[in-house]
C-alpha cells in the first residue's frame, strides 16, 4: 500500500524504524531520513489482577525481577539491531541521514 501511495503523490514520507527500513526495503521508496529519535519500541506482559495477587509474594517479587532484567536486556538488544541496520544502510550508501539539531528536535 506504502508504494502505491508513493506513486501517486498521495504521500511524500512516512516514519519507521531502521529494521523495518531495510527488512521491507522501504529505502528504495525514499533515500533521504531525518531521525528524530522519537520512536518507541514496546512490549507488555498483562495479566489479571486476581492472578496476580494470588500469586505468592515471593513469586510476585521474582517475576518482578526478572521482567526488569528482561526488560533491559531486551532494549539493549533492540537499540544494537536498529544502529546496525542504520549503518548497514549507510555504508551502503542506500540512505542519506539528516540529524536535526538541538533546538530543531525541541521545536
Amino acid at each position: 500500500m506504502l508504494p502505491d501511495a508513493f506513486k501517486n503523490s498521495l504521500v511524500d514520507g512516512y516514519e519507521n524504524s531502521w529494521s523495518n527500513i531495510l527488512a521491507s526495503k522501504l529505502y528504495l521508496l525514499r533515500r533521504n531520513y531525518t531521525e528524530t529519535g522519537h520512536s518507541f519500541l514496546g512490549y507488555m506482559v498483562a495479566t489479571s489482577v486476581s492472578f496476580w495477587e494470588g500469586l505468592p509474594e515471593d513469586i510476585r517479587r521474582e517475576l518482578e525481577r526478572t521482567l526488569d532484567e528482561t526488560t533491559l536486556e531486551v532494549n539493549r538488544l533492540a537499540e544494537e539491531k536498529a544502529l546496525g541496520d542504520k549503518n548497514s544502510l549507510l555504508h551502503a550508501g542506500l540512505v542519506e541521514v539528516i540529524s536535526l539539531n538541538k533546538k530543531n528536535r525541541n521545536g
